[in-house]
């Protein structure tokens, strides 16, 4: 059984994946939802993790990979439409 913060934390990172069109919720996702946990950020303080720069380095992480996602599909879209014309 999960505890209710972990729990909330996965629904999290489902919702990073989701409201950016990704596929799959990553482990980027997941560290990002644990960011806004309290027990983890708890444990990540103890480690003398910078909390603010991991979030604001994971998000452009994500933003990126959402970025190269949508462009990928643009370039492998591009020779059928050339084919169709």
């Amino acid at each position: 059984m999960l505890s209710p913060n972990l729990e909330q934390s996965l629904h999290r990172a489902l919702a990073h994946a989701k409201e950016r069109r990704h596929e799959y919720a990553t482990l980027e996702h997941l560290l990002l939802a644990l960011a806004d946990d309290q027990d983890a950020i708890a444990v990540m303080r103890a480690c003398n993790v910078d909390i603010e720069r991991l979030r604001r380095d994971l998000t452009e992480t994500v933003e990126r990979r959402c970025w190269i996602s949508w462009m990928l599909k643009k370039l492998i879209a591009i020779p059928s439409l050339l084919i169709a014309t």
